[in-house]
């Protein structure tokens, strides 16, 4: 394999969002202003919304907001869990045989 010289280095950004922001600035401030202010962090009329939205823009009848990614693949997981329970009842686990 033949060796590359790279003459100037540039540092690709992971993300970049500043033309984004740019434009949804404003909307973006307002939006962290408004939640400042009311102190609605958890499950306020904003997360609401937003649950509206995301349900709306997927095409579903219901949406969850979740704190990250992680939240939402524990909270996949135990509706899975969940469902299968439900179609397998008998291999649930009787609460006195802890």
């Amino acid at each position: 394999m033949a060796h590359v010289t790279i003459r100037n280095p540039q540092p690709v950004p992971m993300l970049d969002f500043s033309r984004q922001f740019a434009i949804l600035r404003q909307e973006i401030l307002d939006s962290i202003e408004a939640v400042c202010t009311s102190q609605h962090f958890i499950l306020g009329p904003q997360v609401t919304s937003f649950e509206h939205a995301a349900a709306t823009a997927c095409a579903v009848p219901h949406a969850i907001g979740c704190a990250s990614g992680t939240d939402a693949i524990c909270c996949n997981h135990s509706l899975q869990l969940f469902r299968f329970c439900e179609r397998h009842p008998s291999l649930r686990r009787h609460p006195s045989a802890s």
